[in-house]
């Protein structure tokens, strides 16, 4: 009898997660950025962002019927993503208007796995996005609400997430050749995508009654 519940409450959290991850985002843009240099590197990012999203969800599905996520927490998350976010399109200006084209975030040697964790823990969208949708689930009884079920949920998840993230790789390691030889052009638009991903996250903050 519990099978098939599991076997919804994966799929469900399999195409919320990949429908949430097809956007063009911070953390898809860098993936696509990092797999036109190495495939391999942009994995490993993908995977640190992956693992921070199921910590993130897990612990939104063990407190979304006794606690909640208070104000002030998603004040402070939403202000170190500006910070991060101001910071990376700062990165990007930089090297569009550099001779090597370099951006020193993304092209640092940072190990590729803590980076792509770092840049997920200070992603502000997803406590939102995952309170909102646990708590959908939760009254649809697509969650078996046991310690079980909410691992075969937050499985479901990440898989989405993954998959979303290698059609990024794909691609970036498709135009490859394009971004190498377009670099500058490329940073340029990273930094206008990462500004206004910083905006957004800014009016956010001005206005917290705001969706």
């Amino acid at each position: 009898m519990m099978i098939p519940g599991y076997i919804q409450s994966f799929f469900a959290g399999l195409l919320i997660s990949l429908s949430g991850s097809l956007p063009l985002g911070v953390l898809n843009i860098s993936a696509m950025h990092i797999a036109a240099v190495s495939r391999q590197d942009a994995v490993r990012f993908s995977i640190g962002v992956i693992l921070v999203e199921m910590g993130y969800v897990a612990i939104i599905v063990l407190l979304a019927q006794s606690l909640h996520v208070t104000d002030t927490l998603l004040l402070l998350f939403h202000i170190i993503a500006a910070i991060v976010l101001l910071a990376l399109a700062a990165g990007s200006f930089r090297a569009s208007a550099s001779v090597t084209g370099r951006n020193v975030i993304l092209d640092s040697h940072m190990n590729r796995m803590l980076l792509g964790a770092s840049m997920s823990l200070t992603n502000p969208l997803q406590i939102p996005f995952w309170m909102g949708w646990i708590a959908w689930l939760t009254t649809r009884a697509l969650i078996v609400p046991t310690p079980a079920g909410n691992a075969v949920l937050v499985a479901g998840i990440g898989t989405g997430t993954f998959a979303a993230m290698l059609l990024f790789i794909f691609a970036g390691v498709k135009l490859s050749s394009f971004m190498q030889r377009s670099h500058k052009k490329v940073q340029l638009f990273m930094g206008v995508a990462f500004s206004f991903m910083a905006l957004l996250t800014i009016i956010k903050l001005i206005n917290p009654g705001k969706p």
